[in-house]
C-alpha cells in the first residue's frame, strides 16, 4: 500500500467537518450588545459561518466560534459591532500556563476553486504577566487554500497593564495561506498518513473503514507515528449510508465506531486527556486513568454510536455517555483529527466496492 504523506498544522488534539455552504446568520440571530463570558470552561458563540453539522445536537446552527477559559481568572468580551474581542487576564504565574483559546471555524477554497473546512486557532499562554498568542489553523486537504471565509475578530489580550492585538484578519489569513510557516512558528509540526490510499473494501461488511488516519510527531523522515485514527463501521447493514457518505444521517441511524489507538509511548500524556476536556468527557469514571496518565502505547479508546445512542470504550469496559450527538458533533467540528476523519468520510479517497 503506497502511503502519501504530508504536514498538518495542528496541536496535538484529538477542528472543522464536512465542508458546507455558509450563507450570513439570519436577521436577528446575532447578539446585539457585546457578550461576557468568565467562567471557567468551554463557550461557543454565534459567527457568520454555519456549522458543518447544523441540526445535530441542540448547538445552534450558527454556533461556529469556540472560546476556552481556563480559570477564573480569564474574561473575555465578544463585541460583534466592533469585529473585537477583550480577552482580558491580570494574573501572574510562576510558570508557562495555557490561559485561554480561540478557534473560529471557517471555509477555506484553493487554488482549484474547491471548497473545504478550515479551523483558526488561537493558543493564549502566560508566564508571569506576558501574554505569548500563537496561531496555527486545522487544515483538512493537502491542496493549497488561498482564501478563507471566517469570523474576522481582531483579538486584544490585556494584562491589566497593557492591550495588545494578537489576531486579525490579515494575520489570521496569512496562516490560512502558509501553513508550514505557522506550524514552525507555534512549534507544531505534524505527519499525517492516510492508510486508505490506494485500498479498495467491501461496504457491505462489518469493519468497513470509512476513514484511517496516522499521525506522527516531526516531519518527513523524521517523524514518528504516535495515534491511529479509525472511523469503521460494524454491520454490513450499514452499506446504504456509507454509499451516500452523508454524515449528518449517520448520526441518525446505524453502527459506526471511533477508535484512537496510540501507536508509541512518545504520544504526549497530556494531549488525550486535553481533548476529553473540551469534549466535556472528563469527569466520566471510566476515563479518569487516562485522564491522569494519558493513553498508553498500543491502548484504543473508541467512541460508539449506533442509531443515535451512543457509548464509549477504553480496552473491554464500556460505558454510556449521554449527549452523544453532542459529543460525536464538536469533535468533528472542532478537532482537527475529527476534521480530517469527517472530509475523508464525505470525499473517499477509494470508493466502496458494489
Amino acid at each position: 500500500m503506497r502511503k502519501n504523506s504530508w504536514l498538518v498544522v495542528a496541536a496535538l488534539c484529538l477542528a472543522a467537518g464536512a465542508a458546507a455552504q455558509n450563507p450570513p446568520a439570519a436577521a436577528g440571530q446575532l447578539p446585539s450588545v457585546p457578550e461576557v463570558f468568565q467562567s471557567k470552561g468551554i463557550h461557543y458563540f454565534v459567527g457568520r459561518v454555519r456549522c458543518p453539522l447544523a441540526g445535530v445536537g441542540a448547538r445552534g446552527a450558527y454556533a461556529s466560534n469556540r472560546l476556552v477559559l481556563e480559570d477564573e481568572h480569564s474574561r473575555a468580551v465578544v463585541d460583534r459591532s466592533a469585529h473585537r474581542i477583550l480577552f482580558t487576564n491580570t494574573h501572574a504565574y510562576k510558570r508557562k500556563a495555557l490561559v485561554g483559546e480561540l478557534l473560529f471555524l471557517g471555509v477555506g477554497v484553493t487554488e482549484a476553486g474547491e471548497r473545504v473546512p478550515v479551523g483558526i486557532h488561537l493558543h493564549l499562554e502566560k508566564r508571569g504577566t506576558k501574554f505569548d498568542a500563537r496561531t496555527h489553523i486545522h487544515p483538512t486537504v493537502r491542496e493549497k487554500v488561498v482564501s478563507a471565509e471566517f469570523e474576522p475578530f481582531q483579538v486584544v489580550v490585556n494584562n491589566g497593564q497593557a492591550e495588545e492585538v494578537v489576531l486579525t484578519r490579515e494575520s489570521a489569513l496569512e496562516a490560512v495561506r502558509e501553513p508550514r510557516l505557522a506550524a514552525r512558528l507555534a512549534q507544531i509540526l505534524l505527519e499525517i498518513i492516510d492508510n486508505l490510499e490506494g485500498v479498495n473494501q467491501d461496504a457491505s461488511q462489518a469493519g468497513f473503514r470509512l476513514a484511517d488516519i496516522s499521525i506522527g510527531l516531526g516531519e518527513g523522515k523524521l517523524s514518528k507515528m504516535v495515534l491511529r485514527a479509525q472511523l469503521v463501521s460494524l454491520d454490513g447493514a450499514n452499506r446504504p449510508l456509507i454509499l451516500r457518505r452523508s454524515l449528518l444521517e449517520m448520526f441518525q441511524a446505524g453502527s459506526w465506531e471511533l477508535r484512537l489507538t496510540a501507536l508509541s509511548s512518545l504520544l504526549p500524556k497530556d494531549s488525550f486527556p486535553r481533548d476529553l476536556f473540551l469534549l466535556g468527557l472528563d469527569r466520566l469514571p471510566l476515563l479518569q486513568g487516562v485522564m491522569r496518565k494519558g493513553l498508553r502505547k498500543g491502548e484504543t479508546f473508541a467512541f460508539r454510536m449506533q442509531d443515535g445512542k451512543g457509548m464509549i470504550r477504553l480496552g473491554n469496559n464500556t460505558q454510556e455517555i449521554p449527549d452523544a450527538a453532542e459529543v460525536s458533533r464538536a469533535y468533528l467540528e472542532f478537532n482537527f483529527l475529527g476534521a480530517i476523519l469527517a472530509r475523508q468520510v464525505t470525499h473517499p479517497v477509494s470508493g466502496a466496492r458494489q
